[in-house]
């Protein structure tokens, strides 16, 4: 079960992560790009319907606190994961001023 809820946070991750203005860039080509230009909306709602099926999936199986807060830990590392997958971290070009 918790595999099952696991993978519907991944995947609500990803559709959300399709509808984003980075992957849909007019740039882009192929099949699924163009669908996920064409319905970006409708993968958002998709995405968060997801969430809360997982969601409603951990309440029922562990109550409404436990479920909840299962949840919240399985979805922070899938986005803090998502966004860094996103935006590769590069150092910053600052001049080294010295305050002293």
């Amino acid at each position: 079960m918790m595999f099952f809820v696991f993978i519907l946070t991944l995947l609500g991750m990803y559709l959300l992560f399709i509808s984003t203005e980075k992957y849909r860039s007019p740039k882009s080509t192929g099949h699924f790009k163009s669908l996920a230009q064409k319905y970006y909306s409708l993968l958002r709602i998709l995405a968060f319907l997801l969430f809360a099926l997982s969601g409603f999936i951990l309440i029922k199986k562990y109550g409404f606190s436990i479920g909840f807060v299962s949840w919240w830990i399985f979805a922070t590392p899938l986005t803090f994961l998502l966004i860094l997958w996103l935006n590769p971290l590069k150092p910053s070009k600052t001049s080294s001023k010295s305050s002293i």
